[in-house]
């Protein structure tokens, strides 16, 4: 039945992956400022170890050693955002594919399928806009500037926000977004990825309540219930 689907596969399944996806991705990045200072402290050492350090300027050494933990630092954090945009990009094709699963175990059972966006008569669901939030988010990072990007601009301004530039004092030039994966452009926080795990949960946990309550027996003699309107659209915007 789809409410088991849900309750019983999907919504452990989008909880499992976003669990591991910080305990194994994001926790591998550790304390970026400690992994710099480390960098610096270790190329100041190899540089006093050389033959002839003596004879250099100890002011020039430490220069070198600065430069060499602030690149490795600048490196990690691209990284680190990289892999924020890019699970955000995945969580919404995952919750895609798992709505394909959906819509087959609705057409299996004869059983409507929900329209979690809504329709005339048809509200949408509580969860539904952080869910097409997340939506426009994966586009935007895969297509870079076009619809999905202008939407965001107005929707979620803080997103297009350079959080080391902040860190810094500085405000984030207005610039096209070509590179989210490169961690540049587009700047999903955890605490996004945190809100969007727990409105695409909400979002199933209300259709197994939508199918829980008899609502899909109501189409349930039609040959083909599964209506085009539940499908999630991958295209940009």
């Amino acid at each position: 039945m789809p409410d088991s689907l849900i309750t019983m596969v999907i919504a452990p399944e989008s909880k499992l992956y976003m669990r591991l996806a910080r305990e194994v991705l994001l926790a591998g990045f550790g304390d970026l400022h400690e992994r710099a200072r480390q960098v610096e402290q270790e190329s100041w050492a190899r540089a006093n170890s050389r033959p002839g350090a003596g004879e250099r300027d100890a002011a020039d050494m430490g220069l070198d050693a600065l430069e060499a933990g602030v690149e490795h630092y600048i490196a990690l954090w691209n990284l680190r955002q990289g892999t924020y945009n890019l699970l955000a990009t995945m969580f919404y094709h995952l919750f895609e594919q798992q709505m394909e699963r959906y819509k087959e175990s609705c057409q299996r059972w004869r059983k409507s399928c929900v329209d979690w966006k809504g329709s005339v008569g048809d509200p949408a669901l509580p969860s539904s806009g952080v869910v097409d939030e997340l939506r426009l988010v994966a586009n935007a990072a895969k297509h870079g500037e076009g619809p999905a990007v202008n939407q965001l601009r107005d929707r979620r301004p803080d997103l297009f926000n350079n959080p080391m530039l902040a860190e810094a004092g500085m405000q984030t030039p207005r610039a096209e977004v070509r590179s989210p994966y490169a961690g540049d452009g587009l700047f999903v926080k955890l605490s996004d990825l945190d809100s969007w795990e727990a409105g695409v949960h909400g979002l199933w946990l209300q259709m197994a309540a939508w199918h829980a309550s008899g609502k899909s027996e109501v189409n349930a003699t039609v040959s083909n219930p599964i209506s085009t309107t539940t499908r999630a659209t991958s295209t940009n915007g």
